[in-house]
């Protein structure tokens, strides 16, 4: 009997039989392969449905399941089949919905990804407790579709599987959780959804030890006090109506932003749509005007995709998206404050596995000390609080909020011993600084810190910026941008006690002394960026001297006898000698104030006012000149038309002129921003910060 059972034969028989199964299971393999790859959708599910003890599994061949390949290359009506083949197999083959692949993604992780929302819907309700599988990176489906910023698909997840999930699919094996990956990626709806679900989120820190609102004080361009707009995109802004929304729609069935609820009578309403139609258009024809300008401003520009791209940016839709994220911004930062206490506030803790919620579980790790030993986790350095990178951003609205919330904040300091008036004031945040200058938070003792280096407030405001962030900033030209610093100097050295002004610092340097020494470059740029626009300009003015000298020597229609010109009655005429009077004056004094920039010495307190006054008074004689030519040619030409076209003459020339001076002023800006700088007195944002993902040209 043991010669039997061991005998060569049936072993032979054996290994037969294996190589015969074997062989049937590639082949089969590669029929499938073959129809899937051929996107003959119609037959991979009649071979599905014939062969479902084959098909089902995870084949070598594809290393995934047919339901992976079809949920990622099919169409909905595939997987819905797919589907439910397996739920009328459930009870012959069980858990093929938590089927991995080698990512360890299971159907549910690769719908979540796709953003169908139909088909993570079906997958899900056939097996609401997938929403609890992680793959190889420790993400749950429903962290997924949070990272990818796939809200309604997050929200019916959410619904269909809330009764299956614990309390650990929101983080991922290294900590963050969806809040800090919907900040960290500004997926604010998303963010503001998770907050209304999960308020206690705003409490759990990641790895590092980071709250939700440490990111969010990262993120200036969210919050209006940290986006610089066009005076026409802040028209468009300011009357552009969005809606946020305020509750949680978990049917899905209609779209998620619910429709404001009107605030007057029924009776009114007809009033108030007249007037906000009447809004309507005048928004649209800002926004017109300002693609014009831009049109012009950027058309020399060698990048022509640009100026498309910047133009398309002014539209009304994207403002709104920017009004949209502002509000958002603002309802997340309230949410994130609410539950904070001060404990989580100054010690939010530097590993998330030791400040987790009591209630949290961690089932799916096998111990603290593994995690630490995997990822290395070692304790984190002193972490700002929220209010120093709020300040040090500039996001006003922060600020004020973690104040109300938190006085005590007020005195916080970064290692380094900078209190939040040291920030603004290093920074170049304006309306930080102003806040604590002018409002009842203003604490002397704040504005005579000195940091542990021994800077005052005037010290780092002598500070020279990065360079990166002064070609980033809103002021054009390193003249200006001088001039800006030399603003910011004197408006600190104001606010400080006077003695600071011959303060020393640690290293023996008073505040003066910082500022010659930073600034040396930008005083050498400036004066050469001086002396090149002037000297450009100059070339341009001196054209026009000569062109308005001929016009004012040229009568039109001749003299008398007399020695009368003959059109000297009739208003043309009149219009033409004043306009070249005034032409050639004005390009003439132009001319002479850019030979006084070339001529003067570039000093840092000619900075201040000397050489701006200089440019204004030249760009001014110029932009008039230029009006005036253009005026004096049009009146000459009415005569040589006066007699076929004299009704349409004098509106056709007066549009013309209109439109070349506005584009004449729309294309320099230059003159707009000089005009602002010397005659305001508290300096206005140094930096420009753009919304992410939005084009907006200023």
């Amino acid at each position: 009997m043991f010669s039997r059972v061991f005998s060569p034969s049936t072993a032979l028989e054996n290994l037969e039989e294996i190589t015969d199964n074997f062989e049937e299971t590639i082949n089969f393999e590669k029929k499938i392969y073959k129809k899937i790859r051929s996107r003959q959708w119609a037959d991979v599910v009649n071979i599905y449905r014939d062969h479902f003890d084959q098909a089902h599994k995870v084949m070598a061949m594809l290393r995934e399941t047919v339901l992976h390949l079809a949920i990622a290359h099919g169409t909905e009506d595939v997987v819905e089949e797919l589907v439910k083949i397996i739920d009328d197999n459930k009870d012959r083959f069980k858990n093929v919905l938590q089927y991995k692949n080698d990512q360890g993604n299971t159907p549910l992780h690769v719908a979540a990804s796709t953003g169908s929302l139909s088909t993570c819907v079906c997958v899900a309700e056939a097996d609401p407790s997938m929403g609890n599988e992680r793959n190889k990176e420790g993400k749950s489906p429903l962290f997924l579709a949070a990272l990818l910023g796939r809200t309604e698909i997050f929200l019916k997840l959410h619904s269909i599987c809330g009764s299956h999930l614990n309390t650990s699919y929101y983080r991922k094996e290294d900590g963050e959780t969806i809040l800090h990956c919907a900040i960290k990626r500004e997926y604010w709806d998303l963010a503001y959804r998770i907050l209304l679900l999960h308020g206690e989120f705003a409490t759990c820190v990641d790895e590092n030890g980071t709250l939700p609102i440490h990111l969010l004080a990262e993120k200036p361009s969210a919050f209006r006090s940290g986006c610089h707009l066009g005076w026409w995109s802040i028209i468009i802004y300011h009357w552009t109506p969005v809606d946020v929304p305020k509750k949680i729609n978990k049917s899905l069935t209609r779209p998620l932003n619910k429709r404001r609820e009107h605030k007057f009578p029924e009776n009114y309403q007809t009033c108030v749509n007249f007037i906000q139609l009447l809004w309507r258009w005048t928004i649209q024809v800002v926004a017109i005007i300002g693609k014009v300008c831009d049109k012009v401003k950027y058309a020399d520009e060698e990048n022509p995709e640009r100026s498309n791209v910047t133009t398309k940016s002014r539209h009304e839709g994207e403002i709104k998206k920017i009004k949209e994220t502002h509000r958002l911004s603002v309802k997340i930062m309230k949410l994130c404050i609410k539950p904070i206490s001060v404990e989580h506030y100054f010690d939010g803790g530097t590993n998330p596995w030791l400040t987790r919620n009591e209630d949290e579980d961690f089932s799916f790790i096998t111990t603290c000390r593994d995690i630490v030993s995997k990822y290395d986790i070692k304790p984190q350095v002193e972490k700002e609080t929220p209010i120093l990178s709020a300040a040090k951003n500039g996001i006003k609205e922060m600020v004020m909020g973690l104040l109300h919330k938190f006085p005590m904040a007020i005195h916080d300091e970064t290692r380094d011993g900078k209190n939040i008036v040291l920030l603004a004031a290093e920074y170049r945040r304006t309306q930080i600084y102003e806040l604590f200058r002018k409002s009842h938070l203003r604490i002397e003792s704040m504005f005579h810190k000195l940091d542990k280096n021994g800077n005052s407030a005037l010290h780092l405001a002598a500070e020279q910026p990065e360079l990166r962030e002064q070609k980033s900033g809103l002021i054009p030209g390193a003249a200006l941008q001088m001039q800006w610093e030399i603003k910011w100097y004197e408006h600190i050295m104001n606010s400080v006690p006077r003695g600071f002004l011959h303060l020393s610092n640690n290293e023996g340097k008073t505040p003066g002394e910082i500022f010659m020494e930073k600034h040396e470059t930008l005083v050498e740029n400036g004066g050469k960026w001086l002396h090149d626009t002037s000297n450009a300009c100059s070339i341009v003015a001196g054209l026009f001297v000569t062109v308005a000298f001929n016009m004012s020597t040229t009568v039109p229609g001749n003299v008398d006898d007399e020695g009368n010109p003959h059109f000297e009655r009739q208003l043309a005429f009149n219009i033409f000698a004043i306009s070249s009077y005034v032409s050639f004056y004005s390009s003439l004094l132009s001319v002479i104030m850019f030979l006084a920039i070339l001529t003067s010495g570039h000093k840092e307190s000619s900075f201040r006012s000397t050489l701006p006054m200089k440019l204004l008074l030249a760009l001014t004689a110029f932009y008039l000149s230029i009006a005036s030519t253009a005026i004096c040619f049009s009146a000459a030409h009415f005569f040589i038309l006066r007699e076929k076209l004299k009704s349409a003459a004098f509106p056709s020339y007066s549009w013309a002129v209109l439109l070349l001076i506005f584009f004449a002023i729309a294309g320099f800006p230059l003159y707009f921003h000089l005009t602002w700088a010397i005659f305001k007195k508290v300096p206005r944002h140094h930096h420009l910060i753009t919304p992410a993902g939005f084009h907006i040209k200023h």
